[in-house]
């Protein structure tokens, strides 16, 4: 393991434990508006889900670390990365789709996608904590070209599987990029490839970004 510092990774645990908590207080408000399981049809939980989970196994694996046992981070350091991309997504596609396609920066709209409810922890804090973490603490490992291509792999899936759905008539966006019906179907494939393919070029940033000062910890 490259990094040695126990003060990074106590650092580290005590963000993905926070980071947990929050996403558990998420999922139950959301349950608790929707009162059932649609919520599933939204990039935003799916991402918050999926970083919920790899922050409870980074959380573990640094917890076998402190008490001494040799852990390889490999595979699970790959995995928090691939979320961290995925709800970073969430953030700025609320922050330059949803919020001015809804009216724009006006305290009321802002607070209702940044602050209010479950929103407040999927847009927002559980984002940013998880990124903040994953840069500033998580130097296990100098990730590759592969980790680059997991990373973007949940939201070509969840992009092919919403507009197939979308045209099935099974779901209604649930994204105003995503109303096959209201656009031309060609449009949506057009929206999706922005999607990707600013999600591709995001995450190879986060991919560089955590590079920097690993040979030195």
């Amino acid at each position: 393991m490259i990094m040695k510092g126990r003060k990074m990774i106590y650092l580290s645990l005590a963000l993905n434990a926070l980071t947990v908590i929050f996403e558990i207080a998420a999922v139950i408000i959301t349950w608790r508006e929707m009162k059932n399981f649609s919520f599933f049809k939204y990039y935003t939980q799916d991402s918050n889900i999926l970083l919920g989970i790899a922050c409870a196994a980074m959380a573990v694996f640094e917890i076998l670390e402190l008490s001494g046992r040799r852990v390889d981070f490999s595979a699970v350091h790959t995995f928090k990365y691939a979320a961290v991309c995925c709800t970073t997504l969430t953030l700025v596609v609320v922050l330059t789709l949803l919020i001015p396609s809804s009216g724009g920066y006006t305290r009321e709209i802002f607070s209702g996608y940044m602050l209010k409810g479950s929103s407040l922890f999927m847009h927002f804090l559980c984002p940013v904590l998880g990124l903040v973490s994953f840069l500033a603490f998580e130097k296990f490992q100098v990730l590759d070209f592969s980790a680059l291509l997991w990373s973007t792999l949940p939201t070509v899936l969840y992009a092919v599987v919403t507009i197939i759905l979308n045209v099935c008539r099974v779901i209604y966006g649930p994204y105003f990029f995503l109303h096959v019906y209201e656009q031309p179907l060609w449009m949506s494939f057009v929206w999706a490839a922005v999607v990707v393919g600013g999600n591709f070029l995001m995450n190879a940033g986060i991919l560089f970004l955590s590079r920097i000062g690993v040979a030195s910890v």
